[in-house]
């Protein structure tokens, strides 16, 4: 899915309102890392913006759900494990965490689990305005969970 076009935008949005409108969730999370390229290579830097305006317009639909059902909805984002990595591929997460758009930002990445991973990669310190969680992605097996 390109997200340079706006029907692919206001598809995914219209996802995301189905969902709340039809399920009583606690949020909502957008996974970039099952297919991580939602911009064209050659353009991916240069599209922040649109990526951004989105994150924006989920934001406040979640937000105007909350207030709806009186409680806090969460947003979160599962991205890649480094800010250059999400920077080549269209994602501001900088912007997303300063303007308080995300509730959390999980880093992850998608063949593999770093158990080594570090537990708060945010560009800004905890009780910074905007500062959110930065929970370390872990996966199951491909089998699945053991059990002993």
């Amino acid at each position: 899915m390109d997200y340079t076009h706006e029907e692919v935008r206001d598809w995914v949005f219209a996802m995301l309102q189905e969902i709340l409108r039809r399920f009583d969730v606690d949020g909502f999370e957008f996974n970039d890392i099952r297919w991580m390229h939602t911009f064209p290579q050659a353009t991916a830097r240069e599209s922040h913006a649109i990526m951004t305006k989105f994150i924006r317009r989920a934001r406040a639909r979640i937000d105007a759900e909350g207030a709806r059902r009186g409680r806090k909805l969460m947003l979160g984002v599962r991205v890649p494990q480094t800010l250059e990595e999400c920077t080549a591929l269209g994602y501001d997460v900088a912007t997303w965490i300063r303007e308080g758009l995300v509730d959390y930002v999980a880093p992850c990445d998608f063949f593999h689990t770093d158990f080594n991973a570090a537990s708060s990669s945010s560009p800004l310190s905890p009780g910074e305005p905007g500062a959110c969680s930065t929970p370390p992605c872990t996966r199951c097996p491909a089998g699945g969970p053991t059990r002993s």
